[in-house]
Parts: structure tokens; sequence; C-alpha cells
């Protein structure tokens, strides 16, 4: 029973406070929207794809099916090797960037193709110029890098990326920002209002009358629109009648004394 009451409060709140619960949404909606629009900037992608091959191999070798898993497993372990610090430093220091080796590689997607000998390598930020220069950085770095620790040269740059190939704009998330906004606003919404409903130490019904240990003396019931006009246009009539009443018998009186 204390459930089922419990659970008539919450609706009750949510009636009570509803032009609240749909307005905040609303509002932290079209916010959202109005900061993705103006004040967000779209990001930039760019792409470059590198070949690995194994060295000192035959023409007809290069084909053979034992080489080809032995350039793909090359290609996982290269793939680790990417966002190792001494190759993001080698980077970092080349092109004169003013960032970490760890915010480089929260900027860096690696993704090596299965049952393939390609690597593709992908970065991410606001500026496509930069995001050109980094990802070609990274894979020169990387090509260097494995020549100086395992001595080979088995990486092939295949397509560096410029701003005609390999560049892709990235929109603002704006559906994903709007979601967001609006089930915070919702979750905001609801909170206020049953704070709003807390705060509130009104009596709205007799049930909190009883719950304070006092007599409930009488209960006015709430009257709708509608028959709040029905009992204004009774009252009207009455007083009509009352009036044309007492005009009568004022009439009936005079006619009296005149006799």
């Amino acid at each position: 029973m204390e459930n089922s009451v419990s659970m008539k409060e919450i609706l009750l709140t949510f009636r009570r406070r509803l032009w609240l619960i749909l307005c905040i949404p609303i509002v932290f909606g079209a916010a959202s929207i109005v900061y993705t629009h103006f004040y967000t900037a779209p990001a930039y992608s760019a792409t470059t794809q590198v070949l690995v091959n194994q060295v000192k191999a035959t023409k007809s070798y290069l084909y053979n099916t034992n080489a080809i898993q032995t350039n793909a497993q090359l290609v996982n372990t290269y793939s680790g090797l990417v966002n190792n610090p001494t190759v993001l430093n080698r980077v970092i220091t080349n092109l004169n960037l003013k960032m970490t080796p760890e915010e480089m590689s929260g900027m860096l997607t690696v993704q090596p193709t299965q049952d393939n000998q390609l690597l593709t390598l992908t970065i991410q930020s606001e500026n496509p110029n930069r995001s050109i220069s980094i990802v070609n950085g990274v894979a020169k770095a990387l090509k260097a890098q494995v020549k100086t620790i395992m001595g080979e040269d088995n990486i092939n740059i295949l397509s560096p990326a410029s701003s005609s190939s390999g560049l892709t704009t990235i929109p603002a998330p704006l559906e994903k920002n709007l979601v967001i906004a609006v089930l915070v606003g919702f979750m905001v919404s609801i909170g206020l209002a049953f704070l709003f409903d807390y705060l509130d130490d009104s009596i709205k019904n007799e049930h909190e009358l009883v719950h304070l240990g006092m007599p409930v003396l009488g209960v006015i019931s709430h009257v709708s629109r509608h028959e709040r006009r029905r009992i204004r246009t009774v009252s009207k009539s009455k007083e009509r009648l009352n009036v044309q009443t007492v005009s009568n018998a004022h009439v009936i009186s005079n006619k009296g004394g005149l006799r």
C-alpha cells in the first residue's frame, strides 16, 4: 500500500512540474544546437597507407602464401610500434610540434588490414594541414625507426596524405550533442522537480493532514473550468430572476398604493 502511495506521489510530482520537465530539455537541446553550429569547429581526418614486405625476397616468393602470412604478422608488429614514444617523439621533433607523445597517440588511429600487408594510419585534428603533416610524418618516422632497430627497409609509403587525397572533413556531431543535451536536460529537470516538491511545505491533500495527525474538517473539491463557467451562468441567471421578481413586486406595490 505504501509503495502504491509513493508511486502515486511520484506521478503527481511529474504532473505538477510537467512544464519544468519539458522546458529544461528543450532549452538544453536548443543550446546544444547553437553551440555545435556556431562554436564547434569540424575535425579533419588525414589517412595514409604503408605496405609491409619482407626484404631480400624473390618475386615468386612475394606471392607465396607463407610469405603473405609472414608479412601480415609484420604488419601487426609494426602497428604496435607506431604508438611507441620513440616513433612519436621523432615526429614531434621533425615537425617541431608542441605536444606530448600521449597527446599525439590520442589523435592517431592505427588499423592493420586483416590478412593483408597494408597498414592504415589516420590522424584527426581541427587543422587539415596539421593532420596531413602529422600522418605523413608518422609514416616516415615508422619507416626510419624500423630501419634503425631491425636493420630492414621493408616499408613502402603507398599513398601519402594530401589536400586532394586522404583528407576527410568530419562535421561536428550535431545529433550526438543534441541527444546528450536532451538526456542531461531530462535528468536535471527531474531532479529539480523533486527538489522543488521537497521544498514546497504547503498542504496538497487531506492525506498529508492525516499523516501530520491533524483532523480533516472538510474538503473543497477541485472545480473544473467548464463547471466554473456553468456556475457563473446559473448565478447570473438567478440574479436576473431576483431583480425581475423584486421589480415586479415593486410595481404591484405601487399599484396597490394608487388604489
